[in-house]
């Protein structure tokens, strides 16, 4: 399981000290649904922590030429560009602001309980 508080730059940082060079991050960064590819110049922005402008085609992107999840790099953006850490949540996972207390109200609840008793009878299907 990775940090929930994980950022881009870290990612990057990551992959390229385990023998990702940036020709090959470059090279695979490409988002599948849109075929958007970031510069190299964008590239290195995030891997230096820098200011960029970020987009879902971005995230993807990056996540492609990095070869993980696209909701790990979706994580890893939202903390580091917005400061919103993922939290887990009845299977799920929600973006809040820092130390904000989470109390899901009574219909949050349920409908969350909902989805995991659907999602627990769809694997049983699937498995039997």
């Amino acid at each position: 399981m990775t940090s929930q508080h994980e950022t881009l730059t870290e990612l990057v940082a990551s992959a390229l000290a385990n023998g990702l060079t940036y020709r090959a991050f470059h090279d695979r960064a490409v988002d599948p649904a849109s075929g958007y590819r970031p510069s190299m110049a964008t590239l290195h922005k995030v891997s230096e922590g820098r200011s960029i402008r970020v987009t879902p085609e971005l995230v993807s992107a990056i996540a492609a030429g990095l070869r993980v999840a696209p909701l790990r790099a979706q994580r890893a953006a939202s903390f580091q560009y917005a400061g919103l850490p993922a939290t887990a949540v009845g299977g799920g996972e929600v973006l809040r602001e820092p130390d904000a207390p989470l109390v899901p109200l009574e219909p949050e609840r349920a409908l969350i309980q909902d989805w995991d008793e659907k999602e627990a009878d769809q694997r049983n299907h699937q498995a039997g």
